[in-house]
């Protein structure tokens, strides 16, 4: 008990920190609305997949479509109390705890469907992590959203991006047009989070400024649901500045009241987050070709793969081609591994299913290729950490 009156006395005493408090709040709310309205694939099971590293038990993992209407109904009422109690003294417990109940259910949920993997999620749980249970909460939640901003830039600084060609999916403009708005993006989330830190509020603001202009720009052209989470995690930092430019006559006396969170934890999460990102890409310098350790980072760049994608079921009476429900626009060999699996489940026994794939991916400048006269006998398997071998790469010339 006394671990969570610490929680909740760090959480009250700061009038930015209960804002933090309702803005992930509403990033559950968001995501409710993002997975029931626009994300309908989480209740239709046949459209499910299940994350590698639950593929072995993936049915005893699948719950219910009727038992998730209910978790999902459960996760907006307890992300809406906490983000109606979280200002209130009389009722920070509750809201507290009602987050903490709503960061559970949206674990349980986010599990069920490897599709709901996104960037922006990956951050959004650690961030609850940080703030439900960790000191010194506003530093070290600040601190990682800086450096999740700095690493996407990181992850643009590439040439596909900088030239636009990435853009040309959902921005049809000039080319010119297009090199101007990537450059102007990576460069923006390169250089403002840093600005986050400073304690000049101008600087502070034309940071802040530039990062809601970039989020807007993702959203109207790329991802416009991950464009409203980073704006209103964005939306902390202001709550901060208005309380670095306020005065509270209690303070002094909060701070004897109980002694300071230690700033133990802020380093700790930093090396963290961090090896959570570069451990992937160290243990496997090639993780970007067969995917290798790449689903434990909390950031991936996601590459834009245009596939070819030919299956048939083959025997000695016949050869029949098949079709495969995937998005050869935008296709993850994760996806088609699975899709594939289904198929060797509704093919004879007796036939083979053969399979040529070829993608191109332009974040990386590779052709991924696939063929094997027998996927469904060959003992293929993907792969979330070991070497999928079955995926051959070559350079684009």
């Amino acid at each position: 008990m006394e671990w969570i009156k610490s929680n909740l006395w760090e959480i009250n005493k700061s009038f930015s920190t209960k804002a933090l408090g309702v803005l992930l709040s509403l990033t559950n709310i968001f995501t409710y609305l993002y997975w029931q309205y626009w994300f309908t694939p989480v209740f239709d099971s046949a459209s499910k997949t299940a994350w590698p590293i639950f593929y072995p038990i993936a049915e005893l993992m699948t719950l219910p479509v009727g038992f998730l209407k209910v978790l999902m109904a459960l996760f907006l009422f307890f992300s809406t109390l906490a983000a109606l109690g979280m200002f209130s003294a009389r009722l920070l417990a509750p809201a507290w705890a009602s987050l903490a109940i709503s960061f559970v259910i949206k674990i349980v949920i986010y599990t069920q469907d490897y599709n709901l993997i996104s960037n922006t999620q990956n951050l959004l749980i650690l961030l609850h992590l940080v703030f439900l249970f960790f000191p010194q909460k506003k530093w070290t939640v600040h601190s990682l959203i800086i450096l999740f901003l700095v690493n996407l830039g990181l992850l643009k600084l590439n040439s596909n991006w900088l030239s636009g060609d990435i853009l040309k999916w959902h921005l049809p403009s000039p080319e010119s047009t297009r090199h101007f708005l990537a450059t102007m993006s990576f460069l923006v989330e390169m250089i403002a989070p840093f600005g986050l830190l400073f304690r000049n509020w101008q600087v502070k603001v034309i940071s802040l400024l530039l990062l809601f202009a970039d989020s807007i720009f993702i959203g109207a052209f790329y991802n416009q649901f991950d464009a409203v989470i980073i704006s209103t995690l964005l939306g902390s930092f202001v709550f901060q500045q208005i309380e670095a430019m306020r005065r509270y006559d209690d303070v002094i006396y909060q701070t004897y009241i109980r002694p300071e969170p230690t700033f133990f934890w802020l380093p700790i999460f930093i090396i963290f987050y961090l090896a959570l990102q570069l451990g992937p890409r160290w243990l496997y310098p090639n993780a970007h070709q067969r995917y290798e350790g790449l689903l434990f980072s909390t950031v991936n760049l996601k590459s834009h793969q245009v596939c070819e994608v030919h299956s048939f079921e083959s025997n000695k009476k016949f050869l029949t081609k098949l079709s495969l429900d995937l998005n050869t626009n935008d296709c993850d060999f994760y996806q088609l591994y699975h899709k594939l699996k289904q198929q060797c489940q509704r093919i004879s026994s007796s036939s083979k299913l053969e399979v040529y794939v070829k993608a191109n991916d332009l974040y990386n400048n590779l052709t991924k290729q696939v063929k094997t006269k027998d996927f469904c006998h060959s003992n293929i398997k993907f792969s979330a950490l070991g070497n999928n071998q079955w995926i051959t790469t070559q350079k684009i010339k």
